[in-house]
C-alpha cells in the first residue's frame, strides 16, 4: 500500500504546481476556449434549473425556439458524476476541480495498469508520468475540452479492468470494467468514446501476451 500511496503522491506534484492559479481565484481553462464561450454558460443554467426543479433539465429553451438539453452534445458532462458537484458548489470551481482531479487519476490508472503487467515501481511511475503530462493530455486545458480528458483518463482505467478479468480472471475486474465504460458513454464526446472502444478492444484481443506475473 505504501508505494501505491508514494506514486499517488509524486504523480499529484506536478498537478498541483500546474493548478496553483485556481487557488487565487483564476479558471485554469484559457478565456479563448469552449469553456468559456458555452459550457459555463451551460453548466450555469443547468445548476439555476437542477437547484429550482429538483432535476437535470431536460429542455433548454434559451437557444433560438428551444432544444433538448439531455440530447445534445454540446452540453457537456451533464450525465457525469461532476455534475453532482454543481449542486453545491459554484460552476467555476467544479470545472476546475474537474481538470485537477482527472489529470492526477489519469496518472494513478495507468501506473496501477503498468504495476499490473510487472512493470518496476519506478517504471509504472514514469510511464504514469509520461502519459499524465503528455502533450496531448496537458493541451486538453487550453481549450477546456474537459470531456475528452475524461474519457482519456478513463482508458487505463479501463485497460486494467480487462487484464484483471480476461488475463488474470479475478471477478472485481467485471464490475470495474462496468463502471469505467458507464462513465465514458455517458459523456458528450462521440469520437473519444469510438476511439476508447477501438483500443479496449485490441487490449481485450491480447491479454495473455504478457507474462502472468504479480507485481512486486
Amino acid at each position: 500500500m505504501r508505494p501505491h500511496l508514494l506514486a499517488f503522491g509524486l504523480l499529484s506534484i506536478f498537478v498541483v504546481i500546474l493548478s496553483l492559479p485556481m487557488v487565487s481565484g483564476q479558471w485554469l481553462a484559457s478565456p479563448h476556449g469552449d469553456q468559456y464561450s458555452s459550457a459555463y454558460a451551460f453548466y450555469t443554467w443547468e445548476a439555476a434549473e437542477w437547484q429550482e426543479n429538483g432535476s437535470i433539465p431536460l429542455w433548454n429553451p434559451m437557444i433560438m425556439g428551444g432544444l433538448p438539453f439531455l440530447a445534445v452534445v454540446t452540453h457537456g458532462d451533464i450525465l457525469y458524476p461532476t455534475a453532482l458537484l454543481r449542486a453545491f458548489l459554484p460552476v467555476h470551481v467544479v470545472m476546475n476541480v474537474a481538470f485537477f482531479i482527472h489529470y492526477i487519476l489519469a496518472g494513478f490508472f495507468t501506473y496501477l495498469f503498468l504495476r499490473r503487467f510487472a512493470v518496476s515501481w519506478t517504471g509504472a511511475v514514469t510511464g504514469a508520468l509520461a502519459y499524465q503530462l503528455s502533450g496531448i493530455m496537458i493541451s486538453y486545458v487550453q481549450p477546456g475540452h474537459d470531456g475528452k480528458l475524461f474519457v482519456s483518463t478513463l482508458l487505463p482505467l479501463t485497460l486494467l479492468a480487462l487484464v484483471v478479468a480476461l488475463r488474470d480472471r479475478r471477478f472485481w475486474g467485471y464490475p470495474l470494467l462496468a463502471v469505467a465504460v458507464g462513465l465514458c458513454l455517458g459523456l458528450p464526446v462521440p469520437r473519444c468514446p469510438r476511439g476508447f472502444r477501438a483500443r479496449s478492444a485490441r487490449c481485450a484481443t491480447r491479454p495473455r501476451e504478457s507474462p502472468h506475473r504479480r507485481p512486486r
